[in-house]
């Protein structure tokens, strides 16, 4: 199968650890697919998906073990050379506060005992509801920023009359101070940007 120019950039370049934010309809399973199969990468290599995606991740005949996402809760993985994460917002929750989900302590587990393992996320939408799910999926790229610093930056510590105590939010601001991190970290793509090869 043919690659658009900047898939191929993208499997030329092959990163150890990325996050590729490219929105929906523009191709990430392809390069995903090629990346995980690269000798750099190659050895106990895996996918983790959806489990409506599984078949399409299977048909591209990578040679990685493809997992579904509840598989993965449940399998134990020992020496991975490389992972593919698939809609890596799912394990977007914040790893430092209360309510980390499932998905997100067991990657988090994985990428810290195995901190040499190439990673690779893929998702069209690094931001979900708040500032925290970048700060988690940079986490699993080895992109590590304090905790706490991350907190002021994007949130405020507010007294509300229905609360018995002080609680963080969201600053206004916080979508387009988050930009920069964005820019800096993920390699985003939007339909826009390659609307001549669609």
């Amino acid at each position: 199968m043919q690659l658009y120019p900047y898939q191929a950039q993208f499997v030329d370049d092959n990163p150890p650890k990325a996050l590729l934010a490219w929105e929906m309809r523009v191709g990430k399973s392809l390069p995903a697919s090629i990346w995980i199969d690269r000798k750099e990468q190659a050895g106990n290599t895996f996918i983790i998906t959806p489990k409506q995606n599984k078949k399409d991740w299977v048909d591209f005949g990578t040679k990685a073990t493809v997992l579904t996402k509840e598989e993965f809760k449940k399998t134990k993985i020992v020496n991975p050379t490389a992972i593919v994460v698939d809609e890596i917002h799912f394990f977007g929750s914040p790893l430092f506060k209360k309510g980390r989900s499932q998905l997100a302590t067991a990657l988090y587990n994985l990428v810290k005992e195995y901190p040499d393992m190439h990673v690779l996320g893929l998702t069209g939408t690094p931001i979900r509801q708040d500032a925290w799910s970048l700060h988690s999926l940079l986490c699993y790229i080895g992109v590590y920023y304090d905790w706490r610093a991350w907190q002021r930056e994007f949130f405020s510590l507010e007294y509300r009359p229905y609360l018995p105590r002080p609680a963080w939010f969201a600053k206004d601001d916080w979508r387009q101070n988050i930009r920069k991190y964005l820019e800096k970290y993920c390699n985003s793509i939007s339909p826009l940007d390659v609307v001549e090869y669609l």
